[in-house]
């Protein structure tokens, strides 16, 4: 999925290697100045583990970081790595109206 958005252009992603954001990686993104994030686990709608881990990351995280939700970009795709080029460009967009809250 990180492959896919940095092929992309998008290079400021990380990935968590599981469904769960670890302490350590929570610390690293506070060491370095996040601020706001665009969590986008597999398909909450279709896939019970990108659910789980969405809501995970937002009761862990949503005291600390800004969470930005894009609704409805999944559509019938499983994950990031699946985004095709309309998603891909809906979700620059996206990202650029964030980016622009803390310019």
């Amino acid at each position: 999925d990180v492959w896919k958005l940095v092929e992309s252009g998008i290079h400021n992603c990380v990935g968590i290697f599981g469904v769960s954001l670890s302490d350590e990686q929570q610390f690293l993104l506070e060491k370095a100045g996040t601020m706001g994030v665009i969590p986008l686990f597999d398909n909450p709608k279709t896939d019970k583990a990108g659910e789980i881990a969405y809501k995970q990351f937002t009761e862990k995280c949503g005291s600390i970081f800004r969470i930005y939700t894009i609704k409805d970009i999944y559509g019938d795709t499983k994950d990031v790595g699946d985004f095709n080029n309309e998603q891909i460009q809906k979700l620059k967009e996206f990202i650029t109206k964030v980016e622009r809250i803390y310019q």
